[in-house]
C-alpha cells in the first residue's frame, strides 16, 4: 500500500520503510509468541484476534479506496488540504479497467477456447 499512496517523489522510500517495518514487526511476532505461549498458553491468540478486528473498521474507514485508479490519480487522492477516501468524479473519470486487468480478461478469454477448434484448423 504504501508503494500507492505515497507521492511518486518519495515512492519508493515509502516502500523500503514499509518493508523494513513489516519484517521488524514480523520479528517481533516471531520472539514474542513462543514466550507467550509457554506463559498463558492458547490465550495468546486471544490478543492477536483483539488486535485484528481493532484494525478492520480502521481500514474500512481511514484507509482510501484505490481501485481502478491508475497512480496518478491515487497522486491527486493526497494533494491539497485534506486526504480524499473516495475519487471525486469532478477529478474526472477514473475510466474502465487498467490495461492488466484488461488484457488479464483477454488472455483468459483466448485460453477458454475450446482446443478442438485449434485441431480442426
Amino acid at each position: 500500500m504504501p508503494a500507492e499512496y505515497a507521492p511518486l517523489a518519495i515512492r519508493t522510500r515509502a516502500a523500503a520503510l514499509a518493508t523494513a517495518s513489516n519484517w521488524i514487526f514480523t520479528f517481533l511476532v516471531v520472539e514474542i509468541t513462543p514466550v507467550s505461549i509457554n506463559s498463558i498458553g492458547w490465550r495468546t491468540y486471544i490478543y492477536f484476534c483483539v488486535f485484528n478486528f481493532c484494525f478492520l473498521p480502521l481500514i474500512y474507514f481511514f484507509y482510501p479506496e484505490t481501485q481502478w485508479l491508475s497512480l496518478e490519480q491515487i497522486d491527486k487522492l493526497f494533494t491539497g488540504d485534506k486526504i480524499m477516501l473516495r475519487w471525486d468524479p469532478a477529478m474526472g473519470v477514473p475510466g474502465d479497467a487498467p490495461d492488466a486487468v484488461h488484457d488479464e480478461k483477454i488472455s483468459t478469454a483466448e485460453h477458454s477456447e475450446s482446443p478442438k477448434a485449434d485441431e480442426r484448423a
